[in-house]
């Protein structure tokens, strides 16, 4: 291998933002090369730890902005930007610098410099792919949308820049937006997790099945469908189902309290360990991502239903519809809150179901993860 050298860059995530995606890079470039270089922030590096095994990483930690407001938000980009346009100008010449977050403040010059400075960059795509498409949100999405679409369609990219995302049906979405030369500057990789596959079988014959959403719900997310699809179910139905939604509850929390939904996070959320313990008592997953959502990033939140073996009640979208034709079929996907109440209904009167998630925890491994980043990154710089 002609490159030895990696720099990990995570200077956005302050406690465990991404972390799975994250900590899969990070084990994976920990087999691959042997000298390693981590920039981080002390809480997002403890979480990490857990995912490796080495002890010879090289660790700088830095300042990374805390907090949930806004103006910590907008606080936390600009810092993550000037640390992320310093690492760039600081880095060797022979390495591989791998952005784990995709800041659109610091692309532009990220890009510009690297015209000059000619380092093997990968930048990690997520959420902010989605500004390319969609035109939601307030004052900060606004500017976002204008970096990201600014960027990604009138740039002539560093020849030395590629850019990740996760999933291929991601880039067929692309093909629509960007030209072929920018096409070639991307690759795709699957989102994986960190599991250990077990038979799931659901079995409903105490009566009351459990059913909810999961991670942090707002109006983007489907806050004002959930209080749709409570609407629509009958009397009768709702006495034979809890209903929840594990996770910060952003929006219409009084409504969903006064309709029955059990939210143990309240509006703040719950840590990993709470969370976990209260997805793995439901029956279900419910998602509210509807067609016109998720054609430009992965759903991170969908991988909660597949490590606990959850079967999902979903909306449709491509992101969805691509897991499900590449790996198989984990619940039903509908094409609107009238079907999904439908099947709500149905499963009211079905003993037991069983669903198989084993093509996934043999495809999105770590050790998958790891065969599929290594040829990206030899397809790429070596």
């Amino acid at each position: 291998m002609a490159i030895k050298k990696v720099i990990y860059v995570n200077t956005y995530a302050y406690k465990g933002q991404h972390e799975v995606i994250n900590a899969a890079l990070l084990s994976a470039i920990c087999e691959i090369f042997e000298e390693i270089k981590v920039y981080t922030g002390k809480l997002s590096w403890r979480i990490l730890l857990n995912y490796i095994q080495r002890k010879d990483l090289i660790v700088r930690y830095i300042g990374v902005v805390s907090g949930k407001s806004k103006i910590a938000n907008v606080l936390r980009y600009f810092v993550s930007a000037m640390y992320n346009l310093l690492i760039l100008f600081i880095s060797p010449r022979c390495c591989v610098i791998i952005y784990v977050f995709n800041n659109l403040f610091s692309l532009h010059i990220i890009n510009w410099l690297n015209k000059l400075l000619k380092r093997n960059v990968l930048i990690v795509c997520h959420g902010e792919m989605e500004l390319l498409i969609s035109s939601e949100g307030g004052m900060q999405a606004k500017i976002m949308r204008n970096l990201c679409r600014n960027f990604f369609k009138k740039n002539n990219y560093s020849a030395d820049i590629n850019f990740c995302v996760l999933g291929d049906c991601i880039i067929d979405n692309l093909k629509d937006i960007l030209t072929k030369q920018q096409l070639k500057h991307f690759k795709s990789i699957d989102h994986p997790f960190f599991s250990e596959y077990r038979e799931f079988l659901i079995n409903n014959s105490l009566g009351v099945l459990k059913i909810g959403t999961v991670g942090e719900l707002n109006t983007y997310k489907g806050a004002n469908d959930y209080l749709e699809l409570i609407k629509k179910l009958s009397g009768d139905i709702k006495n034979k189902f809890s209903l929840y939604a594990i996770g910060a509850v952003k929006d219409n929390y009084e409504e969903l309290l006064e309709n029955g939904v059990i939210i143990p996070g309240g509006k703040y959320g719950l840590d990993r360990i709470s969370f976990d313990s209260y997805v793995k008592e439901l029956d279900y997953i419910l998602y509210f991502y509807g067609i016109e959502k998720y054609k430009l990033i992965a759903s991170g939140a969908i991988f909660d239903a597949i490590r606990h073996q959850k079967p999902i009640i979903a909306l449709k979208n491509t992101y969805f519809e691509y897991l499900s034709n590449k790996y198989g079929d984990i619940g039903f996907l509908c094409d609107n809150i009238e079907q999904m109440a439908t099947i709500i209904e149905n499963l009211s009167t079905t003993i037991s179901m069983k669903f198989n998630f084993s093509n996934y925890y043999v495809n999105l491994n770590q050790a998958s993860f790891i065969k599929h980043f290594r040829k990206l990154i030899f397809d790429s710089y070596i």
